[in-house]
């Protein structure tokens, strides 16, 4: 659960969404933009990993 949370905060910092932003609207891309595979990367998980942790949020907190 740490590590899940961990990851929402990453996310949040680096601004990093779900979806992969085509109708932004914006043509300009920026290097500093970070994604989920990037972030996967960094702390060293593959992408289907990190989905998982991420779900790990959406339970209820009893449990």
């Amino acid at each position: 659960m740490k590590m899940a949370k961990c990851i929402k905060e990453l996310e949040r910092i680096y601004g990093i969404r779900q979806g992969n932003n085509q109708n932004s609207g914006s043509e300009i891309i920026s290097e500093a933009k970070k994604t989920q595979s990037d972030l996967a990367k960094q702390i060293g998980l593959d992408e289907r990993q990190l989905r998982n942790y991420k779900q790990l949020n959406e339970l209820i907190s009893e449990l």
